[in-house]
């Protein structure tokens, strides 16, 4: 799943041109969930991406997504794409939907989400944007149920830690304890 705004910035190049050099039998499918830039439109466009859209291998709702929706498409994947471009170093909002949701993230190295996907053991994090390390990747994650597995519990963890109740409850007590020092 590669959800939100998509754009070229969200590495969304290297997923279509890995999964398109993958063997169809396989049936790893890349669904985009959200609305499209120009950029991403641009993509979207070319032979091999419409090759893969024409072998079910590539699924493109370009729209906004409501709540509804949102939990329609995270509960249809396996993993989330948040292997941005190398120039997005940024917090990700889509990795801690993927934690709540339970699902394991694919991440690149460098920037921030790489750094809490790695620390938490919240998934694969790429060396770079290099095609047949993601597609050796892709395979992996395809026939390791167990490696999944873990980085699911690592992530439904996180999530539950990370969750608007545990943050509000935080507050809540970091004031009761600066009010009971003022009184």
């Amino acid at each position: 799943l590669v959800y939100g705004g998509i754009s070229e910035r969200k590495g969304i190049e290297l997923l279509i041109q890995a999964v398109a050099d993958i063997d169809v039998s396989r049936k790893i499918v890349i669904l985009l969930a959200g609305e499209c830039g120009e950029d991403a439109h641009g993509i979207l466009g070319r032979e091999s991406s419409r090759a893969l859209v024409a072998r079910g291998g590539l699924r493109v709702r370009d729209f906004f997504h409501d709540r509804q929706q949102e939990g329609e498409v995270f509960s249809a994947a396996d993993f989330v794409w948040v292997a941005y471009s190398p120039r997005f170093l940024k917090r990700s909002a889509v990795m801690s939907q993927a934690a709540q949701a339970g699902l394991p993230c694919i991440a690149t190295a460098g920037g921030l989400i790489a750094r809490i996907v790695t620390a938490h053991g919240l998934g694969p994090v790429l060396s770079g944007h290099d095609k047949q390390e993601l597609i050796e990747l892709l395979y992996k994650l395809a026939s390791d149920a167990e490696l999944l597995g873990y980085w699911s519990e690592n992530a439904r963890a996180y999530g539950q830690a990370c969750s608007g109740e545990v943050f509000g409850a935080a507050v809540c007590d970091r004031l009761a304890l600066i009010h009971s020092h003022a009184s």
